[in-house]
């Protein structure tokens, strides 16, 4: 899969740059700027989306739906991941398919758990036909119009997508421009410090 175009943003730049990008684009991506994904987690992109993004969007009148596929999952066990991975997926498509009220761009958080390992049995067991669909969901819903804001801590061009299954309509994701989101200043040192050092560490996101 040939990814999207990169540029950098931060807190401050964040919501112009997704307002362009959407505006040509039928999704944007939202990582951080490593290939290795432990650096990319809880820097601030989900935080950021919502305190500068969402606003915005609300100004020009555009609906947002927030869908969390990776809901719970930092307490889960192993053996019982994909279970309940299954289950966040699940929910997310019927939240995607929720017709109550109007959605012009949906944000879907934890956008990495649609890329499953291809010869994981327990992902083939109980994830692998629900991401499919999900992935279906997104293309109609995009072929109709609307818009997704996809945030992942796995970058688009990290090796590890060579281990993940693709379907057709993945293309959505691919195509769509990649925006590498940082922490500044002082806080970025000491949070790559610590990610480092304490490589098993979870911080908040703020």
């Amino acid at each position: 899969m040939q990814a999207g175009n990169v540029c950098r943003v931060t807190k401050f730049n964040i919501a112009p740059g997704i307002k362009s990008a959407l505006a040509d684009n039928q999704a944007v991506i939202i990582t951080g700027r490593s290939m290795d994904e432990r650096l990319n987690a809880h820097i601030g992109k989900s935080e950021a989306v919502f305190s500068e993004v969402v606003p915005l969007l609300k100004e020009q009148g555009l609906q947002t739906r927030y869908i969390n596929l990776g809901e719970g999952l930092y307490f889960v066990r192993e053996k019982a991941f994909f279970v309940y991975l299954q289950r966040n997926i699940v929910n997310g498509n019927n939240s995607l398919m929720n017709a109550d009220m109007p959605v012009d761009i949906f944000i879907m958080d934890e956008a990495q758990h649609l890329f499953g390992p291809l010869f994981h049995p327990a992902y083939r067991m109980f994830v692998r036909d629900h991401s499919a669909k999900t992935w279906g969901i997104i293309d109609r819903k995009a072929k109709e119009g609307k818009k997704f804001i996809f945030i992942t801590r796995m970058h688009p061009y990290c090796k590890d997508f060579c281990e993940c299954e693709f379907f057709e309509e993945t293309s959505v994701f691919f195509q769509a421009p990649i925006m590498e989101f940082c922490l500044t200043g002082f806080r970025l040192r000491t949070l790559q410090l610590m990610r480092r050092v304490f490589p098993w560490i979870r911080l908040i996101e703020s």
